[in-house]
């Protein structure tokens, strides 16, 4: 224990001798927010959070690092000179974490697995074909298309089988089918000039 007569860092001092937990987050999250304003009641305003809770976090943190971060004034507050130095390190830290949960939020949200999709002849090769499965691959890389020929007759059966997921055909479907329209193409009449059907 210190007595009254010690100086306001002296407990700080003595506990960079002894075992310390690290500083969290959140805690140097208040720290950058608080160098910011220099002032506990704004801060803890922006912060959505009580003065005296602020305060007992910024203590938390600077026993945690040993070293005493903020003079404190009845005007605000003033980074010390360690505050000032350790301020870019707090803000690479938390960038950094900020970053983490970016790549770890992506990643959870990433499809992972294999599509097989029937086709007939050269169907695949089409246009819109090319066009939905280079979107696919673009919003999903991780998801591997297996591409299988099949006559219509076979596709129907494979899909109600299970043994392909999806398939590109033409209309008519026979009901129960669930579809979406991917395309749609014009057909047209060639006729000889003189023809009468191309002149009426």
């Amino acid at each position: 224990m210190t007595s009254a007569s010690e100086p306001p860092d002296a407990a700080l001092a003595h506990s960079a001798t002894g075992a310390r937990r690290e500083p969290s987050t959140h805690q140097l999250r208040l720290f950058l927010v608080l160098a910011e304003e220099a002032h506990f009641g704004r801060a803890a305003a922006r912060l959505f959070m009580t003065q005296p809770a602020l305060s007992q976090q910024i203590r938390a943190l600077e026993t945690r690092l040993g070293v005493l971060l903020f003079d404190r004034t009845s005007r605000g507050v003033a980074l010390t000179p360690a505050g000032r130095a350790l301020l870019p390190e707090a803000r690479e830290v938390v960038e950094a974490m900020v970053r983490l949960r970016r790549h770890a939020d992506t990643h959870a949200r990433e499809v992972r697995g294999r599509l097989v999709l029937g086709f007939i002849g050269a169907e695949a090769s089409m246009p819109y074909a090319h066009a939905v499965l280079g979107e696919l691959h673009a919003r999903h890389p991780r998801i591997g298309i297996e591409l299988r020929a099949l006559d219509f007759a076979d596709q129907i059966d494979a899909m109600a089988n299970g043994d392909v997921d999806a398939a590109l055909l033409r209309p008519p479907v026979p009901p129960g089918v669930q579809t979406l329209q991917l395309a749609t193409e014009p057909r047209l009449a060639c006729l000889a000039a003189n023809d009468r059907l191309a002149t009426g």
